[in-house]
């Protein structure tokens, strides 16, 4: 079940965008003891949409209450999704660009970058200020 929502989330949020292929990255669950830890990782790799990429925590160090990254685990985490980021085709350090126009590069780069904005303000709320300046 957790597949299936997680294919219909992405796909909404790409229609809501009008950016049918928005690149995605999403963190595959590294923690969590129970009964739904497997079924989400099975979900969250069983995605086949195109651009949609799963960048595994498993075994990256936790903190000592087994439920968080320690810090180290989480700045090689963001060297993963960096390097996932830049295989996308359509992003303009992908190496080589093969078949794709300035504008459609743009957009998609523009909307993906909107995007993790939109996901690091949620997840990292700033105080107004700081956006603003």
């Amino acid at each position: 079940m957790y597949g299936r929502r997680l294919n219909k989330f992405f796909t909404d949020i790409r229609s809501d965008l009008h950016i049918p292929f928005l690149p995605i990255i999403q963190v595959g669950i590294a923690s969590g003891d129970g009964p739904y830890k497997e079924g989400v990782r099975r979900g969250q790799f069983g995605i086949e949409l195109r651009n949609v990429m799963t960048v595994d925590a498993l075994g990256l160090p936790l903190e000592p209450d087994g439920l968080h990254l320690n810090t180290p685990a989480q700045v090689k985490l963001g060297g993963l999704l960096a390097d996932a980021y830049r295989r996308f085709p359509s992003h303009p350090l992908a190496s080589p660009l093969r078949n794709a126009a300035p504008s459609v590069s743009s957009a998609f780069s523009f909307g993906f970058d909107v995007f993790v904005f939109g996901i690091l303000r949620f997840v990292l709320p700033l105080p107004r200020a700081s956006v603003l300046s």
